[in-house]
């Protein structure tokens, strides 16, 4: 034992720090640097556990990232390319870029992916399991935040962006004016108005018996006159 401690007599006599040294020992002998060495040479060596969860925890982050990073350019730019006339006038009436949060979620893959690659250089690098779950837990920490803003941004454009375009459909329902948009965005959406056929009555054109040709549930020339309430759409 005291040539496996490399401390002679007098380190066998100190108890709790020869239990610790000879924990460290592999075939009884100390390397070149004495037990701190030792324990480091055995801290790297491990059972491969920590750095197996650290590596594959990595590889998982990486995937979200791309997924998010992927999401994020169908989201911002695959739409625009359709030029789909609702984007343009859901850009005209919030007066901000359609659904921004698609820059924050690219955002976010490319800093999940950043903490892949460091995750999986930890796990390839050093064994130890408690560096591994103190890694692991705070990368769980940083996606929990990430995602609960995320999602706070997300609701908070979402609904600045529902009431911007309320706003700007009774603005144009109500000085009297009609637009192929608005016509675009009610048979589509299979909807009347912004709260219902009601909204019309305050454009000078149409009246109460009286609402645009695009609240029909078919669309023929001249079927929002006299229409029927069976015939139109009725929600908002």
């Amino acid at each position: 034992m005291g040539n496996c401690l490399g401390f002679g007599p007098e380190g066998v006599r100190k108890g709790a720090c020869a239990a610790r040294i000879q924990a460290c020992c592999y075939g009884g002998e100390i390397p070149a640097g004495g037990w701190f060495a030792c324990c480091q040479r055995r801290g790297a060596k491990g059972d491969g556990k920590g750095s197996t969860v650290t590596v594959c925890f990595g590889l998982f982050l990486g995937i979200l990232g791309i997924l998010f990073i992927a999401g994020g350019v169908m989201v911002g730019y695959y739409p625009k390319k359709l030029e789909e006339p609702i984007l343009f006038y859901v850009e005209d009436a919030t007066q901000h870029e359609f659904l921004p949060t698609y820059q924050l979620m690219i955002a976010i893959g490319v800093f999940l992916f950043l903490s892949a690659v460091c995750a999986c250089c930890f796990g390839v690098g050093d064994g130890d399991k408690v560096g591994g779950c103190c890694l692991l837990l705070a990368f769980i920490m940083v996606i929990v935040v990430v995602g609960r803003l995320s999602y706070s941004v997300s609701k908070f454009d979402s609904e600045r962006v529902e009431s911007d375009i309320r706003k700007n459909m009774m603005a144009k329902i109500n000085t009297g004016s009609t637009d192929p948009i608005l016509d675009y965005i009610q048979q589509n959406l299979e909807c009347c108005g912004v709260e219902g056929p009601s909204d019309w009555q305050h454009n000078i054109k149409f009246n109460n018996e009286t609402v645009p040709d695009s609240c029909c549930k078919v669309e023929t020339p001249d079927c929002g006159q006299n229409y029927r309430p069976d015939n139109i759409f009725l929600g908002g």
